[in-house]
């Protein structure tokens, strides 16, 4: 096998492997593997034309993603990369962020592996519809907000897409917010180089994407990627000017009307453990979760 850097110029050649079999993580995205590519140092390779093989770097392990291909070829797929990782590499076998749908085609005996749910990484599912009309008293604080936006710039706003001659807008913008956020951590700080590398190349990613103008200037902005096989939206990023009340759950909303018409769910990732992310996820009342697994391999004493 013969990893390599998942740059733009692979997008062609692997974006029809995330959708081959049923997948309701953010995993089954492109955009999203491509977002965090140099974070967890992403490397691919396509086995024998079937199966997507990946493996990352975080924290100073290595593991596997999940084969990407279609149901009947998963134990293979699965297979080779475990080969890959002990025979070629000399590791023990671990991997990373498994959906549950391929634990139930696989099957992995339990005195062989330990399989274990990573809670912090489980992605937040809803109803489309139930997001763009925000019924019932729980949601009502969010309609509040957007009535409120509208009064005041119900006239002064206008709502496109990222495109070739607006995304520099979009980056400048992104600058002032980060500057209004402040502290700037190893994720954030590679969640923007995702986006400019987004925002540059977007002409080779399967892109969706909204923003919104106030007074002729940038302030708030999405991106995503749709998955037909689950009419599902992935919403990869969404960035808003937090001074503007209403602005967050306006681009919501609208980002899902334009972006997503055909969608039925609407995945919004996972909260990365944390309480304040987990509270505002919980407060647009999910439907459910796609929960996400660790897999590592059950060495004996004269093993590897």
């Amino acid at each position: 096998m013969k990893f390599q850097k998942l740059t733009s110029d692979s997008i062609p050649e692997i974006a029809g492997f995330y959708t081959m079999r049923g997948n309701k993580t953010c995993e089954s995205s492109v955009l999203d593997e491509y977002l965090w590519k140099d974070l967890y140092h992403v490397e691919y390779c396509v086995w024998e034309s079937r199966a997507l093989l990946s493996q990352m770097q975080f924290s100073g392990e290595r593991y596997a993603g999940m084969p990407l291909c279609r149901a009947e070829d998963l134990p293979e797929a699965f297979a080779a990369m475990e080969y890959y990782m002990e025979e070629e590499l000399g590791l023990p076998f671990a991997v990373d962020l498994a959906d549950e749908e391929s634990l139930r085609i696989l099957r992995l005996p339990e005195d062989r592996y330990h399989i274990s749910e990573d809670e912090d990484s489980r992605d937040y599912l809803y109803n489309r519809q139930a997001l763009l009309e925000l019924k019932g008293e729980g949601l009502s604080d969010k309609r509040n907000r957007i009535r409120q936006f509208l009064r005041k710039y119900g006239s002064r706003y206008t709502y496109t897409q990222i495109r070739e001659n607006n995304w520099k807008d979009v980056w400048e913008f992104l600058k002032q917010w980060l500057d209004i956020h402040g502290d700037c951590d190893e994720t954030l700080a590679a969640e923007i180089d995702g986006i400019y590398n987004i925002l540059r190349h977007m002409e080779r990613l399967p892109l969706r994407s909204g923003v919104i103008y106030v007074d002729g200037e940038v302030e708030a902005f999405s991106m995503g990627c749709y998955n037909p096989r689950e009419r599902m939206a992935v919403i990869s990023v969404e960035k808003a000017n937090p001074d503007i009340h209403g602005m967050y759950q306006f681009i919501n909303q609208q980002f899902l009307l334009h972006g997503f018409p055909e969608a039925l769910i609407v995945n919004r990732e996972d909260d990365l453990g944390d309480s304040g992310i987990r509270e505002a996820k919980l407060s647009y009342e999910p439907i459910g979760f796609a929960k996400k697994y660790r897999i590592r391999k059950k060495y004996g004493v004269n093993m590897l």
